[in-house]
């Protein structure tokens, strides 16, 4: 067996390797402050925010003892920074809605703009708020930016069909 037959398994294996990315579940961390009897951790998608559906996911730590509070109630308040009162929008994070057991999480359809998030924490008697503006970009759409190069394959076959065609053509004349 070559030296190159044995290394081919590393060198794709490295290759597939450099497409990798490391994310946490939660996206990035967007705030963590301390409130009341907890800190609170809140997670979104990596800057920039784009418009649309957002996974808002919270890490609630008991703050003596670092604990996760798990029976707590989390309930996210999204208010545009323009005071509008048409752009209240408003969810309750759940366990069921995150992947990661520990977090909270939530999907809230926001639209491009300057928001504030307000993330309240409630357990029993206790509560705590903490505050975050969000900075939410337009949606792009891909096909839009991408149109151009979709239409070069049919162009390519279009000019194909007729290269066969008056090939074809001449061929019966002669």
């Amino acid at each position: 067996m070559t030296s190159r037959v044995r290394l081919a398994p590393l060198f794709i294996v490295a290759t597939l390797m450099l497409g990798v990315e490391a994310r946490s579940d939660g996206g990035a961390a967007r705030l963590q402050r301390s409130a009341g009897t907890f800190t609170t951790t809140v997670f979104t998608a990596p800057d920039p925010i784009a418009a649309g559906p957002i996974d808002v996911s919270v890490l609630v730590p008991d703050r003596a003892d670092g604990s996760a509070v798990l029976d707590g109630v989390v309930t996210l308040r999204l208010t545009s920074a323009s005071g509008d009162a048409d752009r209240v929008l408003e969810a309750t994070a759940t366990h069921d809605a995150a992947t990661n057991k520990l977090l909270y999480a939530a999907w809230i359809d926001v639209g491009a703009g300057q928001w504030d998030l307000r993330v309240a924490v409630q357990r029993g008697g206790e509560t705590a708020s903490v505050d975050s503006p969000l900075s939410v970009v337009p949606a792009t759409m891909p096909l839009a930016d991408y149109w151009p190069h979709l239409l070069l394959p049919p162009i390519a076959i279009v000019v194909f069909v007729l290269h066969q065609c008056f090939v074809g053509s001449r061929r019966s004349l002669a």
